[in-house]
Formats: structure tokens, C-alpha cells, sequence
């Protein structure tokens, strides 16, 4: 259908545009867009752009190997050298010094003469550099003379003048004399006419199918001459303006387009017929066709005469709303703002007003209209519906305020109260701005805010154990880790590097317990070799305190170099050379991997595992799914933590390595309800031994806890040392030995550690010259604590799987009671009379 044969076309909104109309709007398009823009890489007549990779907004670079002069739409090699790369030894530098790329490779553009005549032949080459007639001769003269020198019988050749060429717009190939088409554009025209029946001779049929069709391009190339006159006019001016957004021009996403567009009237008449893009499978395209249907939108109605404040239903783009997401701080994302969710005419004009005159950033705008919304829909549902400023009251804003106190989630969920407190503080700070400018005079002095309008912190549930995921839960995860980063787009990396990336930042922030943010800034000499260990050196922004040390196993450092060897193959965005973890894009102000993408692939991961098992088994016996909700970034920090106080490790030692400011919040992966730990102990009192493995459980919790007395290895009752708290052992601490030792398994891991202190112990006393009866006895006090802890294990191997899973679980409770008690004694103080203490209260 052309433009010629309808009357009206439909329009936006169920409108219609006539013919009239239309031509209208191709002649704002016309003045609209730059006359001379890139005149280096856009050729106007033939509507065809070639890129430049010379230029850096352009999205075209030339393969890295020296002699290939292929121009490719990435940073990589292109596809026949990095095919040959992959099928070679040689090292990367190496491999781009010195391969040399074979002939006949371009697909698309001007073929080299042929080298007849040193190359004033005037017709494309094809095989060995030769053009089709000359070809056909050679093979002639070789049948006569099968040892002629081809570089010999060339010299006894003619020139050959050009060929007409191809009919097709904008393609470079030469055509033949019968149909004026290349060899490729001359088959498709023949599979055409054979299948809708046509003159392959016929001119006017030819002409009107090439009219319609693509020349045949290269990777630097695209072409809009097919496309309707409006089309091309506002992919061109969409062009203009992304460029003016400081956006680079890429040649294979409007390449794409215009092939999706094509047989399209107009994009702002009938756009809604172009594909949508979350049906491209292309990121990049459904990015470029999204931002394309926005500019001409915008154009449209400053055609119409519309401003970008007309309506209520405004475009963040259109307004120029400031962002922080990129370099240039103007806006390049998609968003609106909707403000007739807004039902007082009074606040809606005080939300315009302020998004308008104020222009907030764009975090600081969506906080303010949801606060807004939150206010609106709160007096909506009182009598009246708040829509008389005059007539509000305090109690009317005390009702709001309980709204923000009781606000969910977008999902419904229980929001916690720092986000609550966003946003009655975004709200409040946008009603400030009303009665600051007068906007708000006409609402009533005594509708205000008191001092009593807050929202408290949450009362923290002595038996909520925090967010960990459950160690059982990691390890699930950790066996289908290869899955993770599968089918995530991140610009122009290819899938296998997409996964590595995802996967090395998963093991790092696994094993370090560093916070999301942390772990995606990290710089590339992120390591530091102390001694024979490594240590990760890492910025605590949140406390301002930078360049921290943290001690790190070998297999993260071994996954770290892993994937830093990986990356130095890569093509990455200039800005992100210094961070491990690279951003997608040169073009924002973050030069690493966002938290945000990082949660956001790791969120697709978790929902594609087939099974995740709880540690809760259902009424069959069997495991219940674990909550995937539950699996986010942030929540292996607090499994770091956690794994680190069930095992006991001092408070001091755990605040040191979660770079904590304050102690309690280290203290409180340490908290264990009393709940937990009677649990914990009706467990273990049945499980403790005397000092040579005998069973010696204690009658009751009561009994394990008041007549025992903890010591560093074990429990303890001896009265007299019962009573001073564990301070007066009157045989100086060697438990092993003593009938009134009553270990359990949960000393385990401190009767090892006690092994290993007792050894060096002696290591020294030797190499001191100590007495032998002073090595012996450390010998001896080995020997009995190394029995001890033998006995312990095997007692702990031949229990049932179940009843051995709850004894290590009430070992983990009572280790974090240790740990968190350190240094203090856990069972009775002797009670110091007043009289002695000096009196007083």
C-alpha cells in the first residue's frame, strides 16, 4: 500500500491522519533534521550510512589483526580471524601481527578491481582476484596450456570497462547487462518472479521490486532507501537526536529495524504494527526500537503543537529530567511520570508544578510521586476525599502518616521502616516545597507535620536468627553454579564471558562476606600477597574507610586470576579498565558491574534451578523447598558472618573481619533466643563423656547448666571450681586427666584447637632445653586430649544421620553462646556482700 492509494491512515490514540496531514508532518520532519550530519559516514541520495571507525560515536571498529581491513560492529575480532585464533596456538599479539586474512572475504560493499591490467580493470574480482570474463578466459587458456603462469597471462590481457550498476539503491556490486542487477540481487529477483509469476525481463516490475529491496552491506552499513519516505524521515531524525543524547550510532540495530519497518507507513501513524521489542530476542534491538517509538512520539506532539507538560502522563526523556546514571548526567533511559494516580487536584498541581519548575533527579522524583500517591490515596478514603484544601485538619495528616507507617511493598510484602521513612520524608519534603512557593496557601495552617511523625525502627525478634542462607542451601547452589549468568545480555560480551563474570563474582562474594557493592567495585589488583597467603584489598564506602585487607582462601584467589586472565582477552569499555568487574557500557557514570544487574541475574538464576531443599523436612519425611525469595546478594554476607560465629570465632576477630564500627552489630549474629539454646542444650546433655568416652549424660538441662562450669575445652564439675566460676581448678587445668571433665560434642573443634596449642607448646619447651618430665607431661596431656577428641568422633559417626544432623546443629547454638560469653564466666558469680563491696547502691 503506498501513500498515493488511501485517503486516511490511523493515527495514535484510534485518530487519523490524512493525506494532508501526513505530508504536514514529512515537511516538519524535513526541516527538522541536521541537512549536513555526518557528512563523512551518511551519503543523503542513496540514504545509505557508512561507518567510520575513526570516530568515537560511532559503534564501529576495525578487527584488531594488522592486515585485515574488516570493519565490525564490536571490539572483537572479526568472525573468519577469531575462527582461525580459536584453531591456533599463537598468543593474542602475536596472532594480530601476523595473520595474514585470506581473499574473497567481504560480504557486502565494493569488491576490489580486478588485477588485470594492475588493477585498471574496471570489474569487481571474485576468485583469485579476477573478474568473471577473465576468469572464464583463464580457464580456456589453462585447458590449452595446462602450465601457464597466471601473473603471465595476465599481462596479455585487456582491460575490461565498468559494468552498469546494480539497480538496487545504494548496493555496490556491479550488475550485469541484461537486468541491471549484482549476481546476488539477480538471483533473489529470479526466485521472486518464478514464485509470483513474472517477466523476469520486464522492466517496470524489476525496477518496482528493487525499489523494495536492501543493497547488500557490510557490518560498518545500513540502509533506510527501501523504507516508506516517512520512515526514513524519522528513523533519520530519531538518529539526529540520539546523537544529540551523546549516544553512539550503531550500524546492526538500525540495520535490524529498518528491515522490521519495512512495508511500514509511518512509525508515528501506525507504529504499533513494528514488532514489539520484547519479541526481538535482541537487547540491543528492543533498546533501539524502544528509544526510536519514544523520539518520534515526542516529535509528534511538538508537531501537534503538544508541550512535554501536556496531559498528565509526562516523558522523563522529553522533560530533560536530570539523571546519575550517566556521564553527561542527561537522560538516556525510558520513563514516565503518570500523576493521575494523584486524586486531589490540589496535590496533583503541586506534583506538576514541582516536577516541572523544580526538575528533581529522577530517584528523587519517583520517591516524591510515590509519597504523593501514598498521601492521596490516605485522603481519598475520608469523608470528602480531601479534595477541599480549606478543610484539612491535623487529624487529617495524622491519617497520612499512619498510611506511610502501614505502606507495603510494590508486591504486597511487608516493607521495612527505613523505606517508610523514604518516603514520608520524599512527601514531606515536596509539601515543604509547596508552602515554601505558595502553591499550598490555600490548604489549611493547622494540616501539618509534628515532630511526633515519624516511624520507628522495627523491634527485632529475639528468635529471628537474621537473613544467612542456611550453609545446606549454598552448597545446592554451588553444585549448579555453571547455570548462572545463563541467557543474561551484557552488552557486547559474548555468553560464555557474560557466565564467567557472574560466576567469579558469586564465588568472591561467597567466600568473602563483602557486600554486594563492594564486591562489584573491586579494582583489577584487587589481591595482595602477604607472605604465602593472600589478602583482598577492598573500600568500605559505607564507613568511609578505604583500602581495607581481608585474608582469603586460595580458591577465590584462584577463581579471581581465573577470570582476570579471561578478561584480559576482552573487548571492555575504556572507562572500566581499572575495576575488575566491567560496567556494560562506556556511557555511564558507573565504570563496573551494577548491584543491581548482579541481584538481578542472580534472581534469574535461583528461579531457573529445578529444586532448592530447606532444612525442614515435611510430613512425608522429606525436604521442603526453600523459600528462593530468600536468595539475594546482600544475604551472604550475613552467611559469612553467621558461618563464622557458629564456629566460634571471637566477637573480636568477627568484628574485625566484617569491618563492623560498632560491636553490636557483630553481636547480634551471636544472639541466640533462650529458646534456641534450651533446645540446644536438652540436645547435647545427652550426649556428654567423661574423660575416657564413657557416657555421663546429665539428668537435666537444669543439671548441665548450674553443675557445669564452662571451661575452654570442655565443662567442668569440680564443686570448688564450679563455684569460683571456673577460676580454681586445683590441678591447674589439665582436663584430660581429671574425673570431674565432662566434655561434649560441641568442644570438638576447641579440644582440636587445644591439640595444636599443646604441640607447639612443647615444640618450644624443647627447643628451649626444658626438663624432660615438662615435655613429657605435654606429651602425656596430648595423648589424653587427642583420645578425647577420638572418642568424641566416634561416638558422633555412629550415631543415626538425624539424631547426628541435631547434635551438630545444638553444637552450633552452644559454640555461638561461647563466643559471644567470651571472656566472661557462664555460670554462677560468687555473690560479693555490700559490706565488703563498700555499700551503697
Amino acid at each position: 500500500m503506498s501513500i498515493a492509494t488511501v485517503t486516511s491512515l490511523p493515527g495514535p490514540n484510534g485518530g487519523f491522519y490524512t493525506r494532508a496531514a501526513m505530508e504536514d508532518w514529512r515537511a516538519w520532519l524535513r526541516e527538522a533534521v541536521v541537512k549536513d550530519w555526518r557528512p563523512d559516514e551518511w551519503q543523503p541520495d542513496l540514504w545509505l550510512f557508512t561507518g567510520d571507525p575513526d570516530n568515537p560515536r560511532t559503534g564501529v571498529w576495525k578487527c584488531p589483526v594488522l592486515r585485515c581491513e574488516t570493519l565490525i560492529g564490536n571490539k572483537t575480532h572479526c568472525t573468519v580471524c577469531a575462527s582461525r585464533f580459536r584453531e591456533g596456538t599463537a598468543d593474542l599479539e602475536t596472532f594480530n601481527a601476523t595473520n595474514v586474512p585470506g581473499p574473497n572475504r567481504t560480504f557486502g560493499g565494493k569488491r576490489q578491481n580486478c588485477r588485470v591490467g594492475e588493477g585498471t580493470c574496471q570489474r569487481e574480482h571474485h576468485t583469485l582476484g579476477l573478474c568473471s570474463p577473465h576468469m572464464s578466459n583463464w580457464h580456456r587458456h589453462r585447458k590449452i596450456k595446462p602450465a601457464a603462469v597466471l601473473e603471465d597471462w595476465m599481462r596479455t590481457q585487456r582491460a575490461l570497462g565498468p559494468m552498469p550498476a546494480c539497480m538496487v539503491t545504494g548496493c555496490p556490486r556491479d550488475g550485469n547487462h541484461a537486468e541491471n542487477l549484482c549476481l546476488n540481487h539477480r538471483r533473489d529477483w529470479r526466485e521472486t518472479a518464478r514464485a509470483d509469476r513474472l517477466a523476469v525481463l520486464d522492466e517496470s516490475d524489476r525496477r518496482a521490486w528493487a525499489a523494495a529491496q536492501f543493497p547488500y552491506t557490510t557490518a560498518a552499513q545500513f540502509s533506510l532507501a527501501p523504507l516508506a519516505e516517512t520512515v526514513r524521515l524519522e528513523l533519520l531524525f530519531a538518529l539526529q537526536q540520539r546523537e544529540e543524547r551523546t549516544q553512539i550510532v550503531s550500524p546492526r540495530p538500525v540495520r535490524l529495524a529498518a528491515k522490521l519497518m519495512l512495508g511500514l507507513l509511518s512509525i508515528a501513524a501506525d507504529g504499533d504494527c513494528c514488532p514489539s521489542p520484547h519479541d526481538t530476542g535482541d537487547s540491543n534491538l528492543a533498546s533501539f526500537l524502544r528509544e526510536t517509538r519514544r523520539t518520534i512520539e515526542r516529535a509528534h506532539k511538538t508537531f501537534l503543537g503538544h508541550s512535554a507538560t501536556h496531559g498528565t502522563v509526562w516523558d522523563l526523556t522529553e522533560l530533560q529530567i536530570p539523571s546519575k546514571l550517566t556521564r553527561s548526567g542527561l537522560r538516556t533511559y525510558p520513563g514516565t511520570v503518570d500523576f493521575t494516580e494523584i486524586q486531589q487536584p490540589w496535590m496533583r498541581e503541586l506534583a506538576m508544578t514541582w516536577v516541572d519548575v523544580a526538575r528533581p533527579e529522577s530517584g528523587k522524583l519517583r520517591d516524591g510521586i510515590r509519597g504523593l500517591v501514598v498521601a492521596s490515596q490516605a485522603l481519598y478514603s475520608l469523608p470528602g476525599g480531601g479534595m477541599i484544601p480549606a478543610d484539612l485538619s491535623f487529624a487529617d495528616m495524622e491519617v497520612i502518616v499512619d498510611a506511610f507507617r502501614a505502606m507495603p511493598r510494590r508486591d504486597g510484602t511487608e516493607m521495612g521502616p527505613k523505606g517508610k521513612r523514604l518516603y514520608l520524608t520524599s512527601f514531606f519534603e515536596v509539601f515543604d516545597y509547596g508552602r515554601r512557593t505558595g502553591l499550598l496557601d490555600q490548604v489549611a495552617g493547622k494540616f501539618a507535620r509534628h515532630s511526633s511523625h515519624r516511624i520507628p525502627d522495627a523491634v527485632q525478634d529475639e528468635d529471628e536468627i537474621g537473613k544467612a542462607i542456611p550453609e545446606s542451601v549454598i552448597r545446592q547452589l554451588d553444585q549448579q553454579l555453571e547455570l548462572l549468568g545463563e541467557g543474561i545480555p551484557y552488552g557486547t560480551l559474548a555468553a560464555e564471558d557474560i557466565k564467567a563474570m557472574f560466576q567469579t563474582a558469586y564465588l568472591v562474594l561467597r567466600d568473602t562476606g563483602r557486600r554486594p557493592q563492594e564486591v562489584t567495585r573491586l579494582a583489577l589488583g584487587c589481591l595482595e600477597k602477604d607472605g604465602d597467603e593472600q589478602q583482598l584489598i577492598w573500600d568500605n564506602r559505607k564507613s568511609k574507610r578505604l583500602r581495607r585487607r581481608l585474608p582469603i582462601g586460595r580458591d577465590t584467589v584462584a577463581a579471581i586470576n581465573a577470570w582476570k586472565t579471561r578478561r584480559a582477552g576482552l573487548a571492555l569499555p575504556p572507562n572500566s579498565a581499572r575495576y575488575l568487574f566491567p560496567a556494560i557500557t562506556n556511557n555511564t557514570v558507573n565504570h563496573q558491574l551494577l548491584p543491581g544487574n548482579f541481584g538481578r541475574a542472580m534472581r534469574s538464576w535461583v528461579r531457573t534451578l529445578e529444586r532448592i531443599d530447606s532444612e525442614t523436612l515435611g510430613p512425608d519425611g522429606l525436604p521442603l523447598p526453600f523459600d528462593r525469595d530468600l536468595i539475594f546478594p546482600y544475604a551472604f554476607r550475613h552467611s559469612y558472618c553467621q558461618r563464622h560465629a557458629d564456629a566460634g570465632v571471637p566477637q573480636d576477630v568477627l568484628r574485625d573481619l566484617m569491618d563492623h564500627r560498632s560491636a553490636n552489630t557483630t553481636a547480634g549474629y551471636y544472639k541466640v533466643s533462650l529458646k534456641r539454646k534450651r533446645e540446644a542444650v536438652k540436645t547435647m546433655r545427652l550426649h556428654v563423656m567423661d574423660r575416657v568416652g564413657l557416657p555421663s549424660p546429665m539428668a537435666s538441662n537444669i543439671t548441665y547448666e548450674l553443675r557445669s562450669v564452662a571451661v575452654p575445652f570442655g565443662n567442668c564439675t569440680e564443686p570448688s571450681n564450679v563455684k569460683a566460676g571456673g577460676q580454681a581448678c586445683p590441678i591447674r587445668f589439665q582436663c584430660a586427666g581429671c574425673g570431674h571433665y565432662r566434655p561434649d560434642p560441641s568442644y570438638l573443634p576447641a579440644v582440636q584447637d587445644h591439640i595444636r596449642a599443646l604441640k607447639g607448646n612443647r615444640e618450644t619447651a624443647m627447643a628451649t632445653g626444658a626438663a624432660e618430665f615438662v615435655t613429657r607431661g605435654l606429651g602425656d596431656e596430648i595423648s589424653a586430649f587427642q583420645q578425647v577428641g577420638a572418642k568424641m568422633t566416634e561416638y558422633m559417626s555412629k550415631l543415626p544421620e538425624d539424631e547426628r544432623n541435631q547434635v551438630e546443629e545444638a553444637a552450633k547454638v552452644l559454640r555461638k553462646v561461647r563466643a559471644a560469653s567470651e571472656g566472661r564466666p557462664l555460670l554462677p558469680l560468687t555473690v560479693v556482700s555490700r559490706s565488703k563491696a563498700g555499700g551503697g547502691r
